[in-house]
């Protein structure tokens, strides 16, 4: 299971996040667990569909609390 699932309007803005999200210690963060869905609609695609995109994914993802219960 994943941690965080996002759908993104383009391969820039995968790259952008991934390298954010990999460094979890500069953000703060546990180290999670993401996988990203590039749209082929992208900015617009995202916007009309990414909630149905997202949706079909539901059972893929998992939320915690965490230890502290919080992130």
């Amino acid at each position: 299971m994943k941690d965080l699932i996002l759908v993104v309007a383009d391969k820039n803005m995968h790259f952008a996040l991934r390298g954010a999200l990999n460094r979890p210690e500069a953000l703060g963060i546990r180290p999670i667990t993401v996988e990203f869905l590039v749209h082929p609609g992208r900015d617009g695609g995202v916007r009309k569909g990414g909630a149905e995109l997202l949706a079909l994914k539901r059972s893929a993802a998992s939320y915690d609390q965490g230890p502290e219960g919080i992130f």
